[in-house]
């Protein structure tokens, strides 16, 4: 058999078995993205504890149902686990536990793309991580990572765009012809239908 590494510490340790998807069909994972959960499993070992609400000797998983899932699928294809690292959150009830759930799903931070480009830069092999992690605009840095600091010139202009619904262009017609008659607007016109 082949041995999943547990390569963190929780508070806790819980068997897989015993845990209790909260979150139900709240996120889903494609085929892909699933693919490269589990050979991030397989390369780093299982990284994360998982986040568990107690209730009534149940353990619900706040965090971690996808991590779970591909481990279910790996324990099918022939590869085992000792014990499943877990941190307690504490919550009064369920209602305050989904609550908890939907604040620890919520990404706040977005990825920048010149802020993944220095992250990498010089220190990460991309071809070795593109298989087994999500990143927006990885695959642009595949074949030379370098990063390339951009200078800015100042823009002149005040540019406009406007989206208008099919059919209403004449019902906003004087409008945009005056702010193309400013010399210091720049007016970009799509259609909405």
């Amino acid at each position: 058999m082949k041995k999943i590494k547990i390569t963190c510490e929780g508070s806790d340790i819980a068997n897989i078995n015993d845990l209790i998807n909260l979150q139900g069909d709240l996120k889903g994972l494609s085929k892909e993205n699933m693919r490269k959960l589990k050979g991030s499993i397989i390369k780093y070992g299982f990284t994360t504890p998982v986040f568990v609400w107690g209730d009534k000797n149940r353990k619900y998983i706040l965090d971690g149902v996808q991590r779970l899932k591909a481990l279910k699928q790996l324990l099918k294809e022939g590869y085992e686990i000792d014990y499943i690292p877990i941190v307690n959150i504490k919550a009064k009830n369920k209602k305050e536990a989904k609550e908890k759930l939907l604040h620890i799903a919520s990404q706040y931070g977005v990825y920048k793309r010149n802020g993944i480009q220095k992250f990498i830069i010089d220190e990460i092999d991309i071809d070795s991580i593109s298989n087994t992690v999500e990143i927006p605009y990885l695959e642009l840095f595949a074949e030379k990572a370098e990063y390339v600091e951009e200078s800015i010139t100042p823009y002149n202009f005040v540019h406009i765009l406007i989206s208008i619904p099919l059919g209403k262009y004449h019902k906003y017609s004087q409008v945009i012809d005056k702010l193309k008659s400013d010399k210091n607007i720049e007016v970009e016109i799509s259609g909405n239908w």
